[in-house]
């Protein structure tokens, strides 16, 4: 089929949405090109077929049947936009837990030297509380990030 570069115009003219400078250049334009032409005597063909159908004509059962596909593909697009939501909210979750975890298990070697760091601190100032004295006496305890990192890596026992 062969194509126009104004071929673009057809509907809006065929409309009467053009203004009058446009209308008057595609009416010149369209006076020479048969391309043109043509499709317009086929929009106005169809137009005029579509005009005459009567919506009294559709059956109840026909229009019914029309309902019930409009309603699937209805159903259908809220699926698919449930879908589309699920897997990049399922992908954050998945990158949240993996960065968490990484960063868990890399500073569990830390976690005692800050503790021993503000055990230190709570016992060189002159004004520390009770609980403060009594943290720094606790004995350190190793277990607690080992079996953490062994919940974590799932050998736990």
């Amino acid at each position: 089929m062969d194509r126009c570069n104004y071929e673009n115009l057809l509907s809006s003219y065929h409309d009467e949405e053009l203004d009058f400078q446009s209308r008057v250049e595609f009416e010149t334009h369209l006076a020479g090109c048969a391309i043109c032409a043509a499709h317009l005597a086929d929009l106005r063909h169809f137009s005029a077929v579509l005009c005459d159908i009567s919506f009294a004509d559709i059956l109840p059962a026909e229009q019914n049947r029309i309902h019930a596909a409009v309603r699937r593909q209805e159903g259908r697009l809220g699926e698919i936009a449930v879908l589309r939501m699920a897997i990049p909210l399922a992908a954050l979750a998945a990158t949240v837990l993996i960065v968490t975890s990484t960063f868990l298990v890399g500073n569990i070697g830390n976690v005692s030297g800050a503790a021993d760091s503000a055990a230190m601190s709570a016992a060189a100032s002159p004004h520390s509380s009770d609980w403060q004295q009594v943290a720094m006496q606790l004995p350190s305890d190793s277990r607690l990030p080992a079996w953490m990192v062994r919940s974590l890596g799932g050998d736990a026992p």
